[in-house]
């Protein structure tokens, strides 16, 4: 695997002033450090994908926003990271997040424990989820009935057909 310095990061971003386009492997450990994470630049991007330490990614780009985000290797440990970015975001438009363990090994995460993302300012169009579970069933129905209006596009894996059927039935 690829692991890119946090300096090299870190002069790519101070420099591309119009950069739209972000895809981001495995970072270098340093890159976890605070006085990194304050210096970076904020961005305005059209896409964000993010491989790997994905929550470490979400707070180093927490100040940025984008249309576009996909997150893969969400682990249960940094679902907090993820909900937190996505607080922050006002134009996403399409969001895909893979969950993944340790050693690749698939697990379920409850993404929607809380109902903190009912609050979020940007309105989906296309939303794919694959490998999160729903305890909360009712915290996922409010946040798929925020963006009824808008979302044109959903794939959901791993979640039981009855599981979304049941609660889709309430949306508007």
């Amino acid at each position: 695997a690829v692991i890119i310095k946090s300096s090299t990061l870190k002069l790519v971003l101070s420099m591309c002033k119009n950069l739209k386009i972000l895809d981001l492997p495995e970072l270098e450990e340093e890159a976890t450090d605070e006085g990194f994470l304050k210096n970076l630049p904020s961005l305005d991007l059209d896409e964000l994908n993010c491989f790997n330490d994905s929550g470490r990614f979400s707070q180093l780009l927490s100040a940025s926003s984008t249309k576009s985000c996909l997150i893969s290797g969400v682990k249960e440990s940094e679902v907090v990271f993820i909900q937190d970015f996505l607080k922050t975001q006002k134009k996403l438009e399409n969001l895909e997040m893979v969950v993944i363990g340790d050693d690749d090994e698939e697990i379920n995460v409850d993404f929607f424990d809380t109902n903190a993302l009912n609050k979020v300012d940007f309105r989906l169009k296309s939303l794919n989820m694959c490998a999160f579970r729903m305890d909360n069933t009712q915290n996922f129905f409010e946040f798929i009935n925020n963006h009824a209006d808008t979302l044109t596009h959903v794939e959901l894996f791993s979640l039981s057909s009855s599981e979304i059927l049941n609660g889709l039935k309430n949306v508007k």
